[in-house]
């Protein structure tokens, strides 16, 4: 992740206790591993490009564990699921 772009929002998942999520002005969401609370594995776990403008907002589905919804700048409302 370009370390210039400012993350706008972070949110945990409410289903993993090690994995957060964030959306940055560079129209990008990030699903991350929380080091701090394991020993292994990768960091960066996911990358959601598919806005055409900064993200204005997302959440975690309450009922998918996966799944994370968003809209943006462009008026779009996007769902995405990391496989």
């Amino acid at each position: 992740m370009d370390m210039n772009k400012r993350v706008i929002q972070l949110l945990w998942s409410p289903h993993h206790e090690t994995i957060l999520g964030t959306a940055s002005n560079d129209r990008r969401i990030c699903v991350w591993r929380d080091l701090a609370k394991i020993k292994h594995g990768d960091e960066l776990l996911f990358v959601h490009n598919g806005h055409t403008n900064e993200v204005s907002d997302f959440g975690w589905n309450p009922a998918e564990p996966w799944m994370i919804e968003s809209c943006g700048e462009d008026n779009v409302l996007q769902t995405c699921q990391p496989d």
